[in-house]
């Protein structure tokens, strides 16, 4: 076994296969778990080693495109001995065809919040002219909290590349390929929805019968069978018009795109919902309705982000987007973004300086809602020489020392809760009164006035 690639040291073999290894390794610099995916062709005749490597470069590239949470992260990509390798996120979980042939039954609940995920990396691809081609229950990874990877972007179409299957067949996996991909023809992002809809149809084969929903079986006008399609398999009613369309033979007839299946799925929950009336076979079809309420996304969002992006950089926004759709309050949601996060140690810090700071926001939120609900405007106390002057802005140096001393007192919220200041404040007077507004002690806004009166800000 080797025992290092570049800088990673080799941990261990996950899997190898006739045309290749992937290895557990780690990275010494930021001292993360990563795999690595090496192509390795001995004994292979050299018109099929280039169409692989070519391949294996367009998997590279095309989950390099897209940057989502729920697509594989592809760290870098190199050549070791003419064997080209990809350095990937380490993904601790079970793939989605270990999950199907598992004895473990599944709820409607968890069906749609593993689907939707899936949709929503592949809509994220699909806008970048990314088409997998090959979407299958073993390229998709169920990981911690039912997080959801999309794997295996070896056969994928990019934008400007040549299709690389130059050798007469086509490409992908039969049992979940539509019509046009089985001729060989072009394809586009409806025939990953297609391979899709196989899926559904197989998870909703280990959602338990429940008496209260009527189940039918798919009529086989329009649609392509492929030999996982079972004809016979009754479905939940609401879902019938769902997979109908989803696996119609003619393309036109699906889906246009992710987002109008997402829609539909979201539909045929809620007459799940309906028609269980929320006992104990309920779907619980709300988690995906679920979103962070409205006060809470405007306070609260925005300042996570701007903690997260120190743990992760600028994909912050869209973690927040995907986990804020599935669980129902801000702390669940920070708990599932730390989970994204590869240092135990930078996990504990993420999660405490949080904490922290979200105190001086409810504080904030607390006394706005308190002046609401009794009509009244708070009556701040006059100061001794008052300078009422408009400033519509702080300069730049201004700014970061007010910045730096508010930092003190509330911590990374600094920044985004003076510029909510800004945007309302008439004059520095009336900005500081505003920031006192988000610091529980009195002792310490008293601190705090007087640090701010010796910046000698006008």
């Amino acid at each position: 076994m080797l025992e290092q690639i570049g800088k990673y040291k080799i941990t261990r073999v996950i899997g190898k296969g006739a045309m290749g290894v992937v290895y557990e390794a780690f990275d010494p610099d930021i001292e993360r778990r990563v795999a690595i995916k090496m192509l390795k062709a001995n004994g292979v005749e050299q018109k099929l080693v280039e169409e692989f490597q070519a391949r294996f470069k367009i998997e590279a590239q095309a989950a390099a495109r897209c940057m989502h949470p729920n697509i594989v992260t592809i760290l870098e990509y190199g050549s070791l001995h003419d064997a080209p390798y990809m350095v990937m996120e380490y993904l601790q979980g079970i793939s989605l065809a270990d999950l199907l042939r598992s004895n473990q039954p599944l709820k409607f609940n968890r069906v749609l919040r593993i689907f939707s995920q899936v949709l929503k990396g592949l809509h994220f691809a699909h806008q970048k002219g990314v088409v997998h081609r090959d979407v299958k229950p073993s390229n998709i990874m169920v990981l911690k909290n039912d997080a959801i990877k999309i794997t295996d972007f070896g056969i994928a179409r990019v934008p400007l590349s040549n299709d690389v299957t130059q050798l007469g067949f086509s490409v992908g996996t039969p049992n979940y390929m539509a019509i046009e991909q089985q001729a060989n023809s072009k394809v586009d992002g409806r025939a990953d929805l297609f391979a899709l809809s196989v899926i559904l149809l197989e998870l909703l084969a280990k959602v338990p019968f429940s008496k209260k929903i009527e189940h039918k079986t798919l009529s086989p006008s329009g649609i392509y069978i492929t030999p996982k399609v079972d004809m016979n398999q009754p479905v939940p009613l609401p879902f019938k018009a769902v997979l109908q369309r989803g696996l119609a033979a003619k393309r036109e007839h699906r889906f246009a795109d992710a987002k109008a299946y997402a829609a539909a799925l979201k539909k045929a929950m809620l007459e799940i919902k309906m028609i269980t009336g929320g006992n104990n076979e309920r779907t619980d079809a709300h988690i995906y309705q679920k979103q962070i309420e409205p006060e809470i996304r405007a306070s609260h969002l925005q300042e996570l982000e701007h903690i997260l992006a120190q743990y992760v950089g600028p994909i912050s926004k869209s973690l927040i987007d995907v986990y804020a759709e599935q669980v129902g309050d801000i702390d669940e949601l920070v708990q599932q973004l730390a989970e994204e996060i590869p240092s135990e140690q930078d996990r504990t810090q993420f999660i405490k300086t949080w904490k922290n700071g979200k105190s001086a926001i409810a504080i904030r939120n607390e006394s706005r809602e308190r002046e609401q609900s009794s009509g009244s405007v708070m009556v701040r106390p006059a100061r001794a020489n008052p300078a009422h002057t408009y400033v519509p802005m702080l300069n730049q140096e201004a700014y970061q020392k007010v910045e730096a001393v508010y930092a003190d007192f509330v911590g990374p919220m600094a920044d985004i809760l003076l510029q909510e200041g800004l945007d309302t404040a008439d004059s520095f007077d009336e900005l500081v009164d505003m920031l006192l507004e988000s610091i529980p002690n009195k002792n310490d806004q008293t601190d705090f006035i007087v640090k701010v009166k010796q910046l000698a800000v006008p």
